[in-house]
C-alpha cells in the first residue's frame, strides 16, 4: 500500500484516540501528585497556594498541546520537539510567534 502524508497524519490521530478517551480520569488521578511535588520542591503549601496547581495545569496544557499538533503534524515532527519547544515558549514567557516569522 502507498502511504501517503494524509494518511500517516490519519493513523497519528488514530493512534492518540485511546489516550483521549482515558485522559480525563487519569488526570484526577495524577493530578495531585504532581501538585504535591511541585509543592515539595517549592516550599508552597498544596492546600493553598495556587503556584504548584498552575505549575501543573501549565505542564499539562503544553503536552495535550504537543500531543495534538503531533497528531496533526504534516510532514511529522517528534513529539519530544514539539514537547520542548512548547516548554521553552512558555519558559520565554509565550513570545508574540509573529515575531519569530
Amino acid at each position: 500500500a502507498t502511504t501517503t502524508a494524509a494518511g500517516v497524519a490519519t493513523r497519528r490521530r488514530l493512534g492518540w484516540a485511546p489516550y483521549a478517551l482515558l485522559a480525563p480520569s487519569l488526570e484526577r488521578l495524577d493530578r495531585s501528585d504532581w501538585v504535591d511535588a511541585i509543592a515539595q520542591r517549592t516550599g508552597t503549601d498544596p492546600a493553598h497556594d495556587m503556584y504548584p496547581r498552575l505549575v501543573t495545569a501549565v505542564i499539562r496544557a503544553v503536552g495535550e498541546a504537543a500531543m495534538e499538533t503531533y497528531a496533526n503534524a504534516d510532514p511529522p515532527v517528534a513529539y519530544t520537539e514539539l514537547l520542548r519547544r512548547g516548554l521553552t515558549e512558555v519558559a520565554a514567557g509565550l513570545p508574540d510567534p509573529r515575531r519569530s516569522r
